[in-house]
């Protein structure tokens, strides 16, 4: 107790002897203990020019809070109640944000109050690890726990109490499956973006999926990532791009410069918006690739629209990054199709060309083996068969299995040699419930994987 009351002693005379030139914010907290411990309230700036920590408390764990001395910005603020007086966030402490469950941005422009918090006991249940980031960046380094791999569903949000992106963190989630993301908020979007040093845990492969059914999970160690110095591109080969009714095929280019100083490992792949707003799977990729420094170079893409393809805009678009939740760097161009006379056919996507990437003038580069390219499945949504269509640069040993979306092998599809070319193999989901499900594609050096959903 005595080194807790010093802490107070020294966190008061912190904030009342601070600058005179920040404003004051005050609110109630709800939901504590009364005198069940300290209640510390958390400022967190999200602005490049103010961005830094303030911290005020309610000392009787419930009741008026106040945080002295904050200068103008937007901010995040979260609150804690320390019942086991250890000084950080812990499975037996209460916690909350402004704006509920979901952290809310505060701008401030001067004093401002009303700043409610209710607190409520954390769940039983945790995820924790360390979480590192490369020299050079600063920023608000948040986790968020998800219930889907594309992170769309967040449940749980975690925070660093430092700058720098170096730091033990702890999100706290009610027992089930969830999968994690960290970034650092850098680019002062409110929001992550490709600017933001990110990580999801399962990198370089698909996010994985962390079991705390029974008991909190440990080390989940996230190294963020630093976003790539490139640029990419993606160009028709003509413009505009009319596709009939009865279907057609049209050519872009996929543009590639490295102008980082190491080099690049990332992965391709290309969607499609439709008419309706949603998007398709991916149809082509997603591919890894390796580019050397200053690597400068392009390949052709043919892509078919089949007749039975809605009638409207589309809007295609390359994604570069680690698949499917981080993106880098993206490109997009319109397709109207005219109209459609609901004739099947593949949505097929192809390499024009058996050759390697070609260098831009001027490029040093050296070329860069294809990889394979898994077109799609089709179709999809199925019920109770799909075909999974894939085109191989050159003919080896091929692997193909299906997966449920927490990674449990369903079914081996295929363990054989190819020839290069176009290939399909289908696929039987009768005996399996309605859901997401993986479908992935190895061979040699390379892995591609797609997303495909059962719908009884």
């Amino acid at each position: 107790m005595k080194v807790v009351s010093r802490l107070l002693i020294v966190l008061l005379s912190l904030m009342l002897c601070g600058t005179a030139f920040g404003y004051t914010l005050s609110g109630e907290i709800t939901g504590a203990e009364f005198l069940g411990g300290i209640t510390y309230v958390y400022a967190i700036s999200l602005d490049s020019l103010t961005f830094e920590f303030h911290i005020g408390l309610a000392l009787f764990g419930t009741g008026n809070y106040y945080v002295f001395n904050v200068p103008a910005g937007t901010y995040l603020i979260t609150a804690f109640q320390d019942r086991d007086g250890n000084l950080t966030p812990s499975v037996d402490d209460y916690m909350g944000y402004y704006g509920g469950t979901t952290p809310t941005p505060v701008e401030i422009i001067g004093n401002t109050s009303d700043l409610d918090i209710l607190v409520a006991p954390l769940p039983f249940t945790g995820i924790s690890g360390t979480i590192s980031c490369p020299t050079g960046h600063s920023g608000a380094t948040l986790i968020m726990a998800a219930t889907d791999p594309l992170f769309e569903n967040i449940t749980n949000y975690g925070f660093l109490t430092v700058l720098t992106g170096n730091g033990d963190y702890s999100v706290f989630v009610d027992p089930g499956q969830y999968y994690v993301l960290a970034f650092m908020e850098e680019d002062y979007n409110l929001g992550r973006s490709s600017g933001d040093p990110q990580v999801f845990w399962g990198v370089p492969g698909s996010p994985t999926l962390i079991d705390v059914t029974q008991g909190s999970a440990q080390n989940i160690n996230l190294p963020l990532m630093e976003p790539p110095d490139l640029t990419f591109t993606l160009t028709p080969q003509s413009s505009p791009v009319v596709i009939p009714p009865q279907g057609g095929t049209f050519t872009y280019n996929i543009a590639i410069h490295n102008l980082a100083t190491t080099p690049l490992q990332t992965k391709v792949w290309c969607d499609a918006v439709l008419p309706n707003g949603q998007t398709t799977t991916p149809l082509l990729g997603p591919i890894s690739l390796n580019f050397p420094v200053g690597f400068n170079g392009n390949r052709n893409r043919n892509q078919t629209l089949p007749g039975s393809a809605p009638a409207g805009q589309y809007t295609f678009t390359g994604h570069l990054g680690v698949y499917p939740v981080i993106v880098w760097a993206e490109s997009s161009f319109p397709v109207t199709k005219t109209g459609t006379d609901g004739i099947n056919g593949d949505w097929s996507s192809s390499w024009d060309d058996q050759g390697d990437w070609t260098p831009n003038q001027g490029s040093s580069a050296p070329s860069i083996p294809m990889a394979p390219a898994l077109v799609n499945a089709y179709p999809n949504p199925f019920n109770p068969v799909t075909t999974i269509h894939f085109d191989l640069p050159e003919s080896g040993q091929v692997q193909l299995a299906v997966y449920d979306i927490s990674g449990r092998l369903i079914e081996n599809l295929v363990d054989s040699q190819f020839q290069a070319g176009l290939h399909q193999v289908s696929f039987d989901g009768s005996k399996l419930t309605s859901g997401i499900y993986l479908y992935r594609l190895s061979t040699g050096d390379y892995s591609v994987e797609g997303k495909m959903t059962l719908m009884k």
